[in-house]
C-alpha cells in the first residue's frame, strides 16, 4: 500500500469526509468536503466549502502547512470566514462570483429578502411606489444576519404564511402556491451550484432551508372559461383600430403566450421576421424569470404579419409604446406599461375572462393550445418552463411548429 506524506495533496485526499448532522430528527449530509486536522493536542474540523475532491484537498494541505508554520492563531479557517456574514453581503459575493446569473441571483433574493423580513417582522413600508422608503427596507433586511434564517424560524414562517389563508380553500391554495415559490427560489440560492467556491462567507450550518418541504398542493388543470375565438374577433373589433397597445398585449399574450414583463419591454429587435420567431432573452433593462425563460417562441404568420406593419409606422425601439421609461435594479418589477396592462384587463374582465390574473389566464389559454396540439414537451419549450412538471401539472396532453392555431382570426 502506497502512503504519501502529510504534504502531499494525494494524503489529504483520504482523509475527506462528509459532515452529517440532524436537524429535527433527520439526517443531512453536507455537499461539500470536510477534514478534520490536529496539532499541537487540538483537532478542528474544517468545512472546504466545494464537493470537489482534488480542490478540497489541496485546501486541506495548505491548512495543514499553515499550521505547521504559524501555528493556530494564524490559520485562516474555511468554516470560520464571514461567519458573520449578513444576507446583504451573501446576496452581492453570489452575484460577484457569479456575474452571469446576476439577473436570475436577484431574482431570488427578492424572494430571500421577503422571508427575512416576514420572520423578522420588518414592514415594507414602500406601497405606493415609494422608492425611499423601499430602499430603506432594502437596507434593514440586508442587515441581518446569515445565520439569523434558521430552518426554525423558516419553517415558522412557512405555516404562519398559509394560517393567514383562513379557511377559504381557493386562498389556502394560493398561499401554497405562493409559499412554494418563496422557498423554491431562496432555498436555490444555497445550492451548491451557487455556493461551491464560495470562499469568502462561512453559510450557517445548518443551512437555512435543510429539511424545509415544499407544500404538497393538488394544482387543479387549467380548463378554459370562455370561447378564445369570440375573444380574438372582440378583440379585433374593439382593440386593434381604437386601442393598439392593448391589442399588442392581447395578441402576445393569446398567441405567444408571453408574461407581462416579457411583453412590457419587448424590443423589436427581438423578433425575427423571416423565421417568424420572438426571443425572450436579457436585455440591458430586461432580466427573465429565470434561465429556463430564455426562449424561441413561435408564432402565426398572421401575427408577425401584423406586427411587421405596426413596425414599420413606429420608430421606438420597444413594442408597446410607452412614455415611461424602463428601470433595472428594483427589488420589485418596474413596470412600463401599467395603465395600459390595467386598462387591457378590465377590457378582458368584462367579456367574461375572471379570476384574479386575467392576462395571465391568456397565457395560459395559449399553453392549453400549444399542449393540445403538440404536446407538454412543446409547451414547456414555448411557455419557459423550468421542468416538465410544472408544464404537466398545468396541462393536458391530447403533434409540427409550435403555435397556436388562432392567426387567421386576425385577418377574418
Amino acid at each position: 500500500m502506497i502512503t504519501y506524506p502529510k504534504t502531499d495533496v494525494r494524503y489529504w485526499r483520504s482523509r475527506l469526509f462528509k459532515h452529517s448532522r440532524k436537524v429535527r430528527s433527520k439526517a443531512y449530509v453536507d455537499n461539500g468536503w470536510s477534514v478534520r486536522i490536529g496539532h499541537e493536542n487540538h483537532q478542528q474540523r474544517f468545512s472546504l466549502g466545494t464537493s470537489n475532491k482534488t480542490k478540497a484537498a489541496t485546501k486541506a494541505r495548505g491548512i495543514y502547512m499553515d499550521l505547521q508554520a504559524r501555528g493556530w492563531s494564524a490559520v485562516k479557517r474555511p468554516a470560520q470566514a464571514k461567519c458573520d456574514a449578513t444576507i446583504g453581503e451573501f446576496v452581492r459575493e453570489l452575484i460577484q462570483l457569479h456575474a452571469s446569473k446576476a439577473a436570475t441571483i436577484q431574482n431570488y433574493a427578492a424572494a430571500l429578502r421577503k422571508i427575512a423580513a416576514d420572520i423578522a417582522k420588518i414592514p415594507s413600508g414602500g406601497g405606493g411606489g415609494n422608492a425611499k422608503r423601499h430602499t430603506e427596507w432594502r437596507e434593514k433586511v440586508e442587515a441581518l444576519k446569515l445565520s439569523f434564517l434558521t430552518p426554525a424560524r423558516i419553517q415558522s414562517w412557512k405555516e404562519n404564511f398559509i394560517a393567514r389563508a383562513g379557511r377559504d380553500p381557493v386562498k389556502i391554495r394560493s398561499a401554497r402556491v405562493s409559499v412554494n415559490s418563496f422557498l423554491r427560489e431562496a432555498r436555490s440560492l444555497f445550492s451548491p451550484r451557487y455556493t461551491e467556491n464560495l470562499d469568502g462567507i462561512a453559510l450557517p450550518d445548518p443551512l437555512p432551508f435543510a429539511g424545509i418541504k415544499l407544500e404538497k398542493r393538488s394544482m387543479p388543470r387549467y380548463q378554459s372559461s370562455f370561447d378564445v375565438a369570440a375573444l380574438v374577433h372582440a378583440a379585433c373589433d374593439e382593440l386593434a383600430t381604437n386601442e393598439p397597445e392593448q391589442f399588442k398585449i392581447f395578441v402576445l399574450a393569446v398567441m405567444a403566450g408571453l408574461r407581462r414583463n416579457e411583453i412590457d419591454k419587448l424590443e423589436w429587435s427581438r423578433f425575427n421576421w423571416s423565421q417568424g420567431t420572438i426571443t425572450i432573452q436579457p436585455t440591458a433593462v430586461f432580466r427573465t424569470k429565470s434561465d429556463e425563460s430564455i426562449r424561441t417562441v413561435w408564432i402565426p404568420p398572421q401575427m408577425m404579419s401584423l406586427f411587421r406593419s405596426y413596425h414599420d409606422k413606429t420608430g421606438g425601439a420597444y413594442v408597446i409604446e410607452s412614455g415611461i421609461i424602463p428601470i433595472l435594479g428594483k427589488a420589485y418589477e418596474h413596470y412600463r406599461c401599467t395603465a395600459i396592462f390595467e386598462k387591457l384587463i378590465a377590457w378582458l374582465r368584462a367579456h367574461g375572462v375572471n379570476g384574479q390574473k386575467p392576462l395571465h389566464t391568456l397565457r395560459k389559454e395559449y399553453g392549453s393550445q400549444v399542449a393540445a396540439r403538440f404536446g407538454i414537451y412543446a409547451a414547456q419549450q414555448m411557455l419557459g418552463h423550468a421542468d416538465i412538471a410544472t408544464t404537466a401539472m398545468h396541462y393536458l396532453e391530447t403533434k409540427d411548429r409550435p403555435m397556436v392555431g388562432l392567426g387567421h382570426l386576425l385577418t377574418d
